[in-house]
């Protein structure tokens, strides 16, 4: 049915008045009659009793009405519900992190974001780097958070920035002697029981290597395992955790203390991941904001 000719009959039907719905819709009541006319041809059966004076709903009409307003109400709430989803799809924002890890500073810059720009809707998905690498190819993602990528490499295919640099060190648990202290020598790290999470293997044989030339020895490397699962375990076996402390900052643990490392340590740095050929405004809005925004602050470990 034409929407328009359901419109003037619903208008028609409240109105009972043809010149006052005529009015109502800025045309000609001959238009109006025309309309109700066609609509009817339609349908296959007559709306209005016209043998009298006043114009009066047949009974096929009056139910015919409570039918088309609801359909109307509906039609419009499921058109503003698509708008709405439209308008959420235009200005959504797919971001990926590595592992469900939480950046405190990242977090900041994106709320940032959203102060500037209240339209923009962040969705955020964990899931690993080469994971992470693929969904950005394939668009599924506007942005990753995540470890230095060129580790794992992108062939070329994506834009990094830096925004931020954080110290290693190691939690130490509320009680132990290294909780004390200002800063562990490797000295101090020996023979104990040392958490290593990592994100990736690659990335956790190039910090080994850093390590053990340190004369750290971890005991366990955790691969792929949310902070949570790795204070958790910590807490149970009362054990260290080495880790970088952005971290530390973006989780508060009361039960442990942040010491940072006393010598040679390269930072480890948290970067913001855009494909390249992404061009989708908001992606590359957000992408020209986090460059923006990082040119104009000191990165954290600096």
């Amino acid at each position: 049915m034409n929407r328009r000719r359901v419109e003037y009959f619903l208008t028609a039907a409240e109105t009972l008045n043809l010149t006052e719905t005529a009015e109502r819709h800025f045309i000609t009541q001959a238009s109006i009659s025309g309309s109700i006319a066609a609509l009817e041809e339609e349908i296959g059966f007559k709306l209005f009793d016209r043998s009298r004076r006043k114009l009066k709903l047949t009974p096929a009409g009056e139910y015919f009405y409570q039918a088309c307003r609801n359909i109307v109400e509906i039609e419009d709430k499921y058109i503003q519900q698509a708008r709405h989803i439209s308008a959420f799809e235009e200005h959504r924002l797919m971001v990926g992190t590595s592992n469900g890890f939480c950046f405190a500073g990242a977090g900041l810059l994106l709320g940032e974001y959203k102060r500037q720009n209240p339209e923009a809707e962040f969705q955020f998905v964990a899931m690993n780097n080469d994971a992470l690498i693929e969904n950005l190819k394939t668009y599924q993602l506007d942005l990753a958070l995540t470890f230095h990528l060129s580790v794992v490499g992108t062939d070329g295919d994506c834009d990094e920035i830096l925004l931020e640099k954080s110290r290693y060190g190691v939690l130490v648990p509320e009680g132990h002697p290294l909780a004390r202290m200002e800063a562990v020598t490797p000295e101090l790290l020996k023979n104990q029981d040392i958490l290593y999470p990592t994100n990736y293997m690659s990335d956790a044989a190039s910090t080994l290597v850093n390590l053990n030339r340190m004369g750290i020895f971890p005991t366990r490397i955790l691969k792929g395992w949310s902070i949570d699962q790795i204070i958790m375990t910590a807490m149970v076996e009362r054990c260290l955790v080495l880790i970088a402390e952005f971290f530390v900052v973006a989780t508060s643990y009361l039960d442990y203390r942040f010491v940072p490392f006393q010598g040679e340590m390269p930072d480890i740095e948290l970067t913001a991941v855009k494909a390249k050929a992404n061009s989708r405004p908001e992606a590359v809005r957000l992408f020209e904001f986090l460059r923006d925004s990082v040119t104009e602050r000191p990165f954290s470990g600096d």
